[in-house]
């Protein structure tokens, strides 16, 4: 055994020579024997123990990264595809790395994998890699890695890449087509099926990532993505929910001088732009506070959801809003024979009002409040 150890010692000794030590190699010759490398190491499961995080984990990470920085360089220095990328694509590269975190050996393999994804995405910006078979075809497999189950160490890196994902697809709507396929007779979004996996999280940060990558993905705009939300009421039922939920955390009275009042009167008098996030930066705040700014980071969210998207999902979403969150929760509270609850979910929808400015949710509201005077 001891022998066996030596011998891989003197190897891995080599091998940080050949990699760190000056070099005449072309960034062809230094990607293609990192690539190289990947699977010897990978193999060697006489000093790897499987699940333990060791130092030796991280020789197949640092070939990664290199491969990476190598792609970037030749990016910055060309215009055109450099021979490091068209070695990848030839080699169909990205479906190996698939499998290989499939795997998921060494420890922590998946996730370098799809940060090597997310990086082919966000630093790789002058090239439409998506288009090319060897890129897309590898994709879908990676996505369907994940429909059945995410596991959680798994999905800060997936969000991210998702995020990643679907940023590129906003810039050109049509390459989602690509992502589609029929499944039972029906046509599915595989980034999306994946997301719903994400959606109902606990982890503040995943949670957020996955309402902004949705809110992209509802933004596509094609006539598939509006079918699919359409059929499916992945958005509606989610943003209905988060909205109901939140506002059922509302306090029914606000006290005087009370903290959460005071936001509360900020909202009514002050529309403010977009989706601006307002619960992280009164994280310390008290309860109260933290449910209303919370229930108004999802006011703000929907509205901007229901301004981008296509007319029929924004009225299936406000619909489903007007049904379920106005009528079988608003409502009862403004019906309340305290004076004081009565008044302060009227401020509540006061509020909501001031701060909509997409016209399909506004009117759901203000039609709401119509009725209820009439």
């Amino acid at each position: 055994m001891w022998g066996r150890l030596f011998k891989k010692g003197v190897e891995y000794a080599e091998y940080a020579g050949e990699v760190l030590a000056p070099s005449n190699r072309t960034k062809l010759e230094h990607f293609q024997q990192n690539w190289s490398k990947i699977p010897e190491l990978i193999s060697d499961q006489s000093v790897f123990e499987k699940g333990r995080d060791g130092e030796d984990d991280s020789h197949v990470f640092d070939l990664l990264n290199e491969m990476l920085d190598l792609l970037i360089e030749e990016e910055d220095e060309s215009e055109n595809m450099g021979q490091c990328m068209e070695f990848l694509l030839e080699k169909n590269i990205l479906r190996t790395m698939v499998s290989v975190g499939q795997a998921g050996f060494p420890q922590g393999m998946m996730e370098e994998i799809l940060k090597f994804f997310t990086h082919l995405h966000t630093d790789i910006k002058g090239m439409a890699l998506i288009p090319h078979q060897n890129v897309y075809n590898p994709i879908k497999v990676l996505l369907k890695v994940f429909v059945p189950k995410v596991k959680p160490h798994h999905q800060l890196a997936l969000i991210d890449y998702l995020v990643a994902l679907c940023v590129k697809l906003a810039q050109q709507p049509n390459l989602s087509e690509l992502f589609t396929e029929a499944k039972d007779q029906k046509i599915i979004f595989l980034p999306l099926v994946v997301l719903q996996n994400l959606l109902p999280n606990q982890n503040e940060e995943i949670k957020i990532k996955s309402m902004a990558c949705l809110k992209t993905i509802i933004a596509l705009r094609t006539p598939t993505i509006n079918a699919i939300l359409l059929e499916t009421k992945i958005a509606s039922e989610f943003i209905c929910r988060i909205l109901t939920t939140s506002f059922k955390a509302l306090s029914p009275v606000m006290d005087e001088g009370d903290d959460s009042q005071m936001h509360l009167v900020k909202f009514i008098t002050e529309p403010f732009d977009g989706w601006k996030r307002f619960a992280p930066s009164k994280q310390h705040a008290p309860g109260p506070t933290m449910a209303f700014l919370a229930f108004m980071d999802y006011i703000h969210f929907s509205d901007d959801v229901t301004e981008d998207c296509d007319v029929r999902v924004a009225t299936q979403i406000t619909s489903m809003i007007k049904t379920v969150l106005l009528q079988q929760h608003v409502g009862p509270m403004l019906e309340q024979h305290a004076e004081d609850e009565a008044f302060t979910a009227t401020s509540y929808v006061t509020a909501c009002i001031t701060q909509i400015s997409s016209p399909p949710l506004l009117n759901v509201f203000t039609q709401f409040i119509r009725c209820r005077s009439e």
